[in-house]
């Protein structure tokens, strides 16, 4: 199984946005949403794998944007910080009789590295940047930059943090943007090597 993670530099930075253009261009592929909070995870019950058809389903949540655009199948992983590494390999065998899966979050490519990283660098400032994201934005394959109004110096941000990390600006919202079509034709390169 192929695996390719998202991250992001801040909560709405696009990255569920961007895993349902990929899951249009990638037959047969699944994905898994994973939130690593303490408190969110306290919040939804405890730590677990969702697979629960009508939680997943849910009007407007990701995972239900997921299914919508073409996810063959989709789970939840909730986890705090500390039950994250215990879990998140079950949480992948579940995928394995899959071609493919992409995990969106930060906080798993640094307990179990995928085959890709694209690191979607949002509009929010600096200040708002995710520690989590700083950790792995090194180690990226692709920085996504939103091609939307200044980004209060993300782009100088991964200057300091990654700088070798080749980038591609694009509009997430337009699925006609030439950012948006370079990058959908990476990662079915990428789903194919």
């Amino acid at each position: 199984m192929r695996r390719i993670d998202v991250a992001g530099t801040s909560s709405g930075a696009g990255k569920t946005t961007l895993v349902c253009t990929m899951l249009e261009a990638l037959d047969g592929w699944a994905a898994l949403k994973t939130s690593t909070h303490a408190e969110r995870a306290a919040r939804h019950g405890r730590p677990c794998l969702v697979t629960d058809p009508t939680v997943l389903a849910t009007p407007g949540s990701d995972t239900a944007r997921f299914l919508d655009h073409g996810a063959v199948r989709v789970a939840w992983l909730r986890a705090t910080p500390e039950t994250l590494e215990r879990d998140l390999p079950g949480a992948l065998a579940t995928f394995a009789d899959l071609p493919g899966l992409i995990v969106e979050g930060n906080s798993p490519w640094a307990r179990v590295r995928g085959d890709r990283l694209v690191l979607v660098v949002g509009r929010d400032p600096v200040e708002r940047v995710k520690r989590s994201a700083a950790t792995i934005a090194a180690d990226a394959d692709l920085a996504v930059l939103d091609a939307g109004p200044a980004r209060d110096g993300a782009e100088r941000w991964l200057d300091q943090v990654a700088p070798d990390v080749e980038r591609v600006r694009a509009d997430l919202r337009s699925s006609g943007d030439p950012g948006l079509c370079e990058i959908v034709r990476r990662v079915v390169t990428w789903s194919r090597a």
